[in-house]
């Protein structure tokens, strides 16, 4: 059987788009991103990663979560805080798990 070569292309270059870019490749299938913006790019979250984002990687690509962790210019984070037009301020811890 002749083995035959496999290219997908993936629409958007968020988070999900680099997870399937990045998990096709570990499987040694070549991709290419499509996306509209133009990188580097500003993120509203401040380029921030949540917990959910690395439980994604945990599942998917664990070394990268452990390559997170070692990162040493990361900055943890407590949760979220949300401030009213009055200045008044909701602080919402993360739950751990």
């Amino acid at each position: 059987m002749k083995e035959t070569s496999r290219e997908v292309l993936i629409i958007g270059g968020g988070p999900g788009g680099v997870t399937a870019a990045l998990c096709l490749a570990e499987a040694g299938i070549a991709s290419t991103i499509l996306e509209k913006a133009s990188f580097p790019r500003d993120k509203i979250c401040g380029d921030a990663l949540s917990g959910k984002v690395v439980s994604v990687l945990h599942y998917g690509l664990p070394h990268l979560e452990d390559g997170l962790h070692a990162f040493p210019e990361k900055v943890g984070s407590w949760g979220s805080r949300f401030i009213a037009p009055s200045l008044e301020a909701l602080d919402v811890p993360f739950q751990s798990k």
